[in-house]
């Protein structure tokens, strides 16, 4: 959990209309206090869902943030989502 570190992507591959596909996000948080991660914005719209709308993370400790994807239509898609530290 560091602002301004490189931003993170998931890579869902192929999945078919209909399916889902979920993957880990890995929260890690190396500051010696407690921190907070909020899900501020996201594309829900497109079939994209995130399991919790926040997280605690405790110093030193790391959180997987389950992210899912169900696609509604054929073809490439880009999503992203956007997180705030509290």
């Amino acid at each position: 959990l560091e602002q301004f570190a490189r931003t993170p992507a998931l890579e869902f591959g192929d999945v078919p209309v209909g399916a889902s596909k979920t993957l880990p996000l890995l929260v890690v948080n190396r500051q010696e206090r407690a921190q907070s991660l909020l899900v501020t914005r996201y594309d829900f719209t497109k079939g994209l869902s995130i399991s919790a709308q926040s997280l605690d993370v405790l110093p030193g400790s790391s959180v997987e943030l389950p992210i899912t994807w169900q696609p509604e239509e054929l073809g490439p898609v880009r999503l992203s989502a956007e997180f705030r530290l509290d």
